[in-house]
């Protein structure tokens, strides 16, 4: 699957299957990744939780999904959170986060003919970032 712009795309005839419409990083170690998420969601997005069929969060350790289904109040809702496993079940590919992270993502919004997702990670020294995606 490339990645490339809607421009490269139409020139090479090729149909877009996703796009990533808003994304944001924030910088606090362990939990980084819900405030990603938050400013990803709601402050560029304009999406509430129930707008987002799955969620991917890569986890360096398993206690990052857990705080973050408890930051974000979706401890109902962990069927969404990496519903085919996380990092520490299908890898963790050292500079192919982004990718694998997206990759399942997308091929978890086509499983389910959802439309909007969230891919996130964090990227060292307490960073992390996160995309809203669309199916399209």
């Amino acid at each position: 699957m490339p990645i490339l712009s809607k421009n490269s795309a139409r020139t090479k005839s090729l149909q877009a299957v996703l796009d990533a419409f808003s994304g944001s990083y924030a910088q606090l170690r362990g939990v980084s990744e819900f405030g990603a998420y938050v400013a990803a969601k709601g402050d560029r997005a304009g999406l509430s939780w129930n707008d987002i069929a799955v969620i991917e969060v890569n986890e360096a350790f398993a206690c990052v999904v857990l705080q973050f289904a408890r930051d974000a109040g979706l401890e109902d809702r962990f069927a969404d959170i990496n519903p085919n496993g996380g990092g520490i079940s299908l890898g963790h590919p050292l500079g192919a986060t982004g990718a694998r992270v997206t990759a399942t993502l997308l091929n978890e919004l086509d499983r389910r003919e959802a439309r909007y997702g969230i891919a996130c990670m964090c990227i060292g020294f307490g960073q992390a970032i996160a995309a809203v995606i669309e199916r399209v």
